[in-house]
């Protein structure tokens, strides 16, 4: 039967059993998993078996799910050994031990001495078992002083001699508190991975016998020449005694000076407070505000009254806060709650790192909002209560006064009602261009964007068209212009304009075909011809429909690309990709959470180096590796730029 292995965040493990065929998981306590971090929503997943195997579906989250580092959409094919990360939790699907053993111990095994492997029996059965961080090892240890590669275990062909190795990890290697590049392992040997010890047992090792008599070449000593070789022997140690606690006091002297250098030596507080202070900023604004409160506890410790501590505490106890409310206003717009998901979303501010989120959410509630009421008010005018059609026009005001379509409505109305003399007190739009420019519409009447490169109503009006996303209605607009006398001088215009969004829709068409087959290279290239004629015919910013979608769907693909290429290991292709969607949007929540990942790859290979001693070519290459995975406004490119400098 399977299990689900969930490892905490202080690198605990705890197993659940799938027996009853599902388990939700969230951060409520009402779950079978529960996963108490604000990175958890409160109803976040549902994993299920399903004949015979095992699939997890998102829930609505606000942080979604990854399996294997790809965000999932809908109910994913989970199997055994494949990493889901839910927050900073990693689950596993496993199998449960009854099945996994026979019951008969293998040869060496390595048993854990201490939480969360305390007692926990891991066999050694492959020739060369990896031991480390990620989860690509044999042996995963997710503890912080574990590198990602941390060590290698061989076994011989002979299956007599275990041999371990460092990879060259951060915090070493021990076999009995001593530190080792190398070392031979023997029944008993402790081991210990940075903080994590075990025992290596080898079962078929044999056993002390003590002996009653002792021989040599056959002879047995008698009781008079094992006192005499007692007593040579004890005189010998007190010479070897007192040579040591000679050479003790020496090297206690050596200590305490090198003690007294380092106390010297070491950064003063003030620097120390000032890397904390960068530390806590920087994982707030890449989202991590776990890490951030980490940070801030460390900083506070040494300052309780630093200034900047004291700031970023208000600022990261505001983003815990603004979090929620995006998280309570996803879940009301999931159960139809609008208006409620709206009040909430709209409380984010601007400078939030959730306003992006938000702004997003806003925008399809708002189109949701005005497609409802413009209905209701389309409706009433059918059922020709004019009056009461025309009194929904400020609601759909306060949300799109630019709208095209309620323009027309509102125009319609205002000459039906002139016409059978129904009093009413004409609304100027003009009055909601400010208050209608809320998070997730456009900020600037279209008509007004785009007037200026035409300065001609009828020409501009037609552009609109296609502006918002309705290219044919735009040609068709074109085609009665050609039509009449006055346009005759402005032919060429109008057919220039015609062309162009004729070549957008058939490129956007070939780079949506691309896109379904794969061919990501041609999408580009399509998409590309697209963006150069909609930058020919609108302003780009604020984007045009066909603009907001392209960039969006080339985001998600690169995006993806560049996290298949970091699980594989390829952090070089990775950045590649990712840079890809930099260019598109810099600020992308899901581009700063990608670059972030390779941040953390970029920080331990510079860890690893400062603490290796390497060749000055090998040194040079990890620089060049270390700069060519971060952008050049990383500390971490800046300082491996200034160290390759001062090689040179």
């Amino acid at each position: 039967m399977e299990e689900l292995l969930v490892t905490y965040p202080d690198g605990s493990h705890k197993k659940f059993s799938l027996s009853k065929g599902e388990l939700l998981i969230g951060r409520d306590s009402d779950n079978d998993v529960v996963l108490p971090s604000p990175a958890v929503s409160r109803r976040h997943a549902r994993i299920y078996m399903w004949d015979s195997q095992v699939f997890i579906e998102d829930l609505g989250s606000s942080n979604g799910i990854y399996v294997q580092g790809k965000r999932i959409n809908e109910a994913a094919l989970v199997k055994p050994g494949e990493p889901i990360n839910i927050g900073e939790f990693t689950l596993n699907v496993i199998y449960s031990d009854e099945e996994e053993t026979d019951g008969k111990p293998p040869r060496f095994y390595l048993k854990g001495r201490m939480p969360p492997f305390k007692d926990e029996i891991i066999p050694l059965e492959e020739d060369e078992i990896f031991v480390g961080r990620i989860d690509e090892n044999h042996i995963v240890i997710t503890h912080n002083s574990v590198s990602r590669r941390h060590s290698v275990i061989k076994i011989d062909s002979s299956q007599e001699l275990v041999k371990i190795s460092d990879l060259e990890s951060s915090n070493g290697t021990f076999v009995d508190g001593k530190r080792i590049k190398e070392a031979i392992l023997q029944n008993g040997n402790i081991i210990r991975f940075g903080d994590v010890e075990f025992e290596f047992i080898d079962t078929l090792a044999p056993k002390t016998r003590v002996k009653k008599e002792l021989k040599l070449g056959g002879l047995t000593f008698s009781k008079n020449m094992v006192i005499a070789v007692s007593i040579v022997f004890i005189l010998l140690f007190i010479m070897v005694v007192a040579g040591s606690l000679k050479k003790r006091a020496e090297q206690n002297k050596i200590l305490n000076q090198m003690a007294l250098n380092e106390k010297t030596q070491k950064p003063p507080i003030d620097s120390k407070l000032t890397e904390l202070v960068e530390k806590v900023k920087q994982n707030i604004d890449k989202g991590d505000l776990a890490s951030a409160k980490l940070y801030l506890r460390e900083l506070l410790d040494m300052d309780p009254i630093n200034d900047e501590g004291l700031k970023l505490k208000g600022r990261l106890e505001n983003e815990n806060k603004y979090r929620d409310m995006l998280e309570s206003g996803d879940m009301k717009y999931s159960i139809g709650k609008l208006d409620e998901a709206k009040e909430m979303l709209s409380k984010i501010p601007t400078d939030s790192i959730y306003y992006e989120s938000a702004s997003q959410k806003l925008k399809d509630i708002n189109t949701k909002l005005f497609n409802q009421i413009f209905s209701e008010m389309l409706k009433a005018k059918r059922q020709k209560r004019y009056k009461e059609a025309y009194d929904y026009i400020p609601r759909l005001a306060k949300i799109n006064p630019s709208s095209s379509d309620l323009i027309s409505e509102m125009r319609e109305l205002e000459r039906i009602m002139k016409q059978k003399k129904i009093k009413f007190t004409p609304i100027d739009l003009a009055q909601y261009s400010e208050k209608g420019s809320e998070v997730g519409t456009i900020k600037k009447d279209p008509f007004t964007l785009i007037n200026p490169m035409y300065n001609d109503e009828e020409i501009t009006k037609a552009v609109v068209y296609y502006y918002i996303g309705k290219p044919d209605n735009a040609l068709l607009e074109l085609s009665k212009l050609l039509k009449k006398k006055e346009y005759i001088k402005q032919k060429d215009r109008i057919e220039e304009i015609q062309l162009r969004i004729f070549k957008i829709k058939g490129k956007y068409r070939e780079g949506q075909s691309a896109m379904l087959q794969g061919d990501i290279k041609q999408a580009d290239s399509a998409f590309k011809e697209v963006l150069e004629n909609d930058s020919k015919i609108v302003p780009t910013d604020p984007p045009s429909a066909f603009r907001e979608d392209i960039e969006k769907q080339l985001i998600d693909v690169y995006i993806k690309i560049g996290f298949q290429n970091y699980n594989k290991g390829l952090y070089e292709d990775a950045f590649s990709s990712f840079l890809s969607a930099y260019k598109i949007s810099p600020k992308h929540p899901d581009v700063l959470k990608a670059f972030s990942k390779l941040e953390k790859v970029a920080q331990e290979e510079y860890e690893n180096l400062v603490i290796s001693k390497t060749d000055i070519q090998s040194t040079i290459k990890k620089l060049n590796f270390i700069k060519s995975i971060t952008l050049p406004s990383s500390d971490l490119y800046k300082l491996a730029d200034q160290k390759l400098r001062s090689l040179k």
